[in-house]
């Protein structure tokens, strides 16, 4: 026997023993499974910033892997083997159903909403398999942006009273608040 075949079975073993245990540091010190860790890139610190603001306000959003931890966040390969996801629309979808769910959309504004709506789109329109241009105005989504569309439309984001905010299918805009927030955002969905 060989010493690469005595040896081969040893990457694998060791990352399946990493997955199951706390290994990976957050920004707050804390330690989690790698299935729980977040790495965010340059082009969603908008989206953090919203993030940071929801998570003052003690809704529950997601753990980001600690900046020293420099091999996952420039190794794709490691984060892929590990479980470690890019930060993207489904956890800010899931961030605002959340605040939905719990009430937290009028403390957090509509404002908020609005800008968790353009960074959504925004990073649906960097994934090229999301959306494809056919002309000047023609796009075509795929399947799991236009699910991702029809789940942001059954979140009660739109303001059309003091406390009362409605889902995108839901409300007539001459009722609104602030349709000019409102407005721009379903431009988004539409």
């Amino acid at each position: 026997m060989q010493a690469e075949d005595f040896f081969a079975p040893l990457p694998q073993a060791i990352i399946t023993c990493l997955r199951g245990a706390p290994c990976i540091a957050t920004e707050t010190g804390t330690w989690i499974l790698p299935a729980e860790a977040v790495i965010s890139r340059a082009s969603t610190d908008a989206a953090r910033g919203l993030l940071a603001h929801a998570i003052s306000l003690g809704i529950p959003s997601v753990n980001y892997v600690h900046p020293a931890l420099t091999a996952l966040h420039c190794t794709s390969a490691l984060r892929l083997h590990l479980g470690i996801k890019l930060l993207d629309t489904d956890h800010l979808l899931g961030l605002l159903k959340t605040a939905a769910q719990q009430g937290m959309l009028p403390k957090l504004g509509a404002q908020w909403c609005s800008r968790m709506l353009a960074c959504i789109f925004d990073m649906l329109a960097t994934k090229e398999h999301h959306i494809r241009s056919l002309g000047a105005q023609d796009i075509k989504l795929s399947p799991a942006a236009q699910s991702l569309i029809q789940d942001l439309k059954s979140v009660p984001m739109f303001p059309v009273a003091p406390g009362k905010w409605v889902a995108a299918g839901k409300f007539c805009a001459s009722q609104l608040q602030r349709p000019d927030i409102a407005i721009a955002a379903l431009h988004h969905c539409a």
